[in-house]
């Protein structure tokens, strides 16, 4: 009884550290990194030139990211999904790229997406938040990624007929939106007075309201205080000579 015991106390341990692990991986991973493919560093018109089905890989680029961590770490390292997309322009961005269109990138606004796109700028597939591939199992227990295969093969046979139209109808050159200009330039600060002596030294301040309430320390340099201290002991030494 107290072996059994043991042995679960053990299993539990173990399952626990596993758990941190996963958690702690999930939360400092950081999207983007991926190297399974040969990506290229392409905007919207040079990968519609190409005349390949296209393959995007668009992602948040936040850390934590668990649908790019999915995507990094479990669809694309699959030997059987590599060799699906060979025959495809691989590109990723981030869902802040202004060289593609919106309504691509935003498609992995909310995570990330794997866009599949044949060359005339029609999207085949999508596999985003919510419509993530399902990992099967094989008769030799590996891991699979029917989905995501089929869909390659879909997007591969869809853009024998896309190019065909493309020779007709080319696709639109896409412009991105140019960035704003600052609406109103930062305002210039208010030049500051000088004050006289009675006002650096808070004597009269609140009577005139145009200087603000300092000690001599509220000069701007020690430079000033000094100068600000001997004008003062002029003037009250003059004012004593007056009265005398």
């Amino acid at each position: 009884m107290r072996r059994t015991l043991l042995q679960f106390a053990f299993v539990a341990i173990v399952v626990a550290a596993s758990s941190q692990v996963l958690a702690a991986t999930a939360k400092n991973f950081m999207p983007g990194w991926d190297k399974n493919l040969a990506w290229q560093n392409l905007d919207f018109n040079q990968s519609i030139e190409a005349g390949k089905p296209i393959l995007l890989y668009v992602y948040e680029n936040t850390k934590g990211n668990y649908l790019a961590e999915f995507i990094e770490k479990e669809i694309l390292p699959n030997s059987t999904v590599k060799s699906a997309f060979a025959g495809f322009t691989a590109v990723k961005v981030s869902s802040s790229e202004r060289n593609w269109p919106p309504a691509f990138v935003q498609l992995g606004a909310k995570g990330a997406a794997l866009v599949l796109l044949t060359c005339d700028a029609k999207i085949a597939t999508v596999f985003a938040k919510g419509t993530m591939p399902r990992a099967v199992k094989d008769a030799g227990k590996t891991v699979q990624f029917p989905e995501v295969v089929a869909a390659a093969e879909n997007a591969l046979k869809q853009n024998v007929k896309a190019k065909e139209e493309v020779k007709k109808k080319p696709v639109p050159k896409f412009v991105p939106a140019a960035v704003p200009a600052e609406t109103a330039a930062a305002a210039p600060e208010p030049e500051e007075k000088p004050c006289g002596v009675k006002g650096l030294l808070g004597e009269d301040d609140e009577k005139k309201g145009s200087c603000r309430k300092t000690d001599v320390a509220g000069a701007t340099t020690s430079k000033d205080k000094e100068e600000a201290v001997r004008n003062a002991e002029q003037e009250k030494k003059r004012g004593a000579e007056e009265v005398e």
